[in-house]
């Protein structure tokens, strides 16, 4: 595990040759392999968790790492043509020094670049600012203003994408209210367990990377019979009655996690450390230990004696 500030590991990753040495793993390497094998290499470079000016880029160099070899068409890709994952492309240019024409005549003639005449070279450029001085002047502000539309469409629609892609990414991830919390994971007839990450002043970046990587983790547990279980993954504000659940002194954000049982909607808080609710790290150290109380059946849950709608009022 690395220190804070501690450049060791990020160099390890930073020098790596390739994306198999960057996670540690064999070419050879499993899915599986390759999942844990992240999972350690991000505890210990994660710029939350690693102090160290090196911990951004080889969190991004371990991240894209785990994102190529975890698919596996781009992992065929990587290992067929590196990095880059591009085909092979025709040298154009060698292909237009060794290109013969026949005007015919039974005489072959050799197209040499080097003895085209100046003039030759800059005719072409000369009718092209010809013709794009008059179809200017033909357009005139019409064509300005076309492409100002055009401009401003284009950069829309990049805003666009580029906001679904955030959408994308996190749409496991469902922000609860006070409308939408019994269909998303606290009605009778889900199957899952919903993993709540209470906040006081919203949902933060930071909150998203360290949900994606609980959620990551969890994703390895299984039951004592080897079965694994259904994660739900949710974020609500800690107002109204939603404190009321969870124990004293504690510090937000914290973890509630629900599940109903024998028609009972049933709730059990993330337990204060022992170094109290205020411990660095509680919630990367403790909900693991909750998930997996609760995967081998020893975590205790309580009753929920009210409307779910009025957790979120008073």
């Amino acid at each position: 595990m690395a220190r804070p500030g501690d450049d060791d590991a990020c160099r390890r990753v930073l020098q790596a040759t390739d994306l198999y040495e960057a996670l540690g793993v064999p070419r050879e390497a499993d899915e599986a392999t390759i999942k844990a094998e992240y999972r350690q290499r991000a505890r210990e470079i994660h710029p939350d968790k690693n102090k160290s000016s090196l911990a951004s880029e080889a969190f991004k160099k371990v991240s894209k790492a785990h994102e190529i070899l975890s698919d596996a068409s781009r992992r065929q890709d990587y290992d067929t043509y590196g990095e880059e994952g591009q085909r092979p492309r025709i040298n154009f240019h060698h292909f237009r020094h060794q290109t013969h024409f026949n005007p015919g005549f039974g005489r072959q003639h050799h197209y040499e670049p080097q003895r085209i005449t100046l003039l030759g070279a800059l005719l072409p450029l000369l009718l092209a600012a010809m013709l794009a001085s008059t179809l200017f002047m033909m357009t005139g502000n019409a064509a300005r203003s076309r492409g100002a539309d055009w401009a401003s469409q284009a950069q829309g629609s990049w805003g666009r994408h580029d906001t679904r892609n955030q959408e994308d990414k996190y749409a496991w991830l469902t922000s609860l209210t006070k409308d939408n919390a019994d269909a998303a994971c606290l009605r009778p007839q889900q199957k899952s367990l919903c993993v709540v990450l209470l906040t006081q002043k919203g949902l933060e970046e930071k909150h998203k990377r360290l949900l994606e990587e609980l959620r990551s983790d969890a994703s390895t547990i299984r039951t004592s019979t080897g079965q694994s279980l259904n994660w739900k993954w949710a974020t609500a504000p800690a107002v109204g009655m939603w404190p009321t659940l969870l124990p004293e002194e504690v510090t937000l954000p914290w973890v509630v996690v629900f599940k109903y049982a024998k028609a009972q909607l049933r709730a059990i808080a993330m337990p204060v450390p022992l170094k109290g609710g205020k411990q660095k790290r509680r919630l990367s150290e403790g909900v693991p230990k909750l998930l997996r109380s609760i995967a081998d059946g020893t975590a205790r849950f309580d009753k929920v004696d009210l409307d779910t709608r009025k957790l979120f009022t008073r």
